[in-house]
């Protein structure tokens, strides 16, 4: 869950013209509103021209004030509207997807990846197979290393991903004893938290055999930590 300030410097540097939006979420089994949220987001998207509006907490809710100077159409209107199939043939070179950074030195920078660079991942020698799955992550599908390495890959490969969140050392401890992941994706701070846990030396690490890091430079020290205990 991104704030809208979070949102708006991602967004801002597309200049969206239609914006997807619900009016909240459920977790843990408690709902949380996020119209407010959204109305933050709107004012700070003026290239918005257009809202298509999902209820998802109550099937009765409106959208935020902000929505009303925009075209606003229901999600059940959408999936009823009858329109004809009309495929486009687009260069390779297309832009498919917008992900961003993490913004750990800085404000999120806008990643473009294309149908080309997203086929290609899809067909190269570095694809997930039986040596890294199942795969146990803690990683945001919003950023690069999330989206496309624990959500799309793992989608073509048939392989299981493992989602943990929020992250929780001593969670993720008992998850790679119970579950038996093959690969880990940490963010270098995850990693170093791995390390000083107190019966991470206890724990049961024979089934790991790759640990992907990334997102944030990496300690040498946490390196030379990971290869002595492991």
């Amino acid at each position: 869950d991104m704030g809208p300030v979070s949102v708006g410097d991602r967004f801002r540097q597309i200049e969206p013209k239609v914006l997807v939006a619900c009016d909240g979420y459920r977790f843990g089994g408690k709902p949380f509103n996020r119209r407010a949220a959204l109305d933050d987001i709107l004012t700070q998207l003026p290239t918005v021209t257009g809202v298509l509006w999902v209820p998802h907490l109550d099937a009765q809710a409106t959208p935020p004030a902000q929505a009303a100077t925009r075209q606003v159409i229901a999600w059940p209107e959408a999936i009823t509207r009858q329109a004809p199939f009309e495929p486009a043939s687009l260069p390779a070179d297309h832009p498919l997807w917008n992900l961003y950074s993490s913004g750990t030195t800085g404000r999120p920078k806008g990643v473009v990846l294309s149908h080309s660079s997203i086929g290609g991942g899809a067909t190269d020698g570095t694809r997930f197979n039986a040596n890294t799955n199942p795969a146990l992550h803690s990683m945001p599908f919003t950023g690069y290393g999330g989206f496309g390495g624990q959500c799309m890959r793992p989608i073509i490969d048939g392989q299981t991903s493992l989602i943990l969140y929020p992250f929780d050392t001593d969670r993720l401890l008992s998850m790679i004893e119970e579950k038996r992941p093959v690969s880990l994706m940490l963010v270098p701070t995850m990693l170093r938290l791995m390390l000083d846990h107190p019966r991470v030396a206890q724990t049961d690490m024979s089934s790991v055999k790759v640990i992907v890091t990334g997102t944030a430079p990496l300690p040498h020290d946490t390196v030379q930590r990971a290869i002595k205990l492991w």
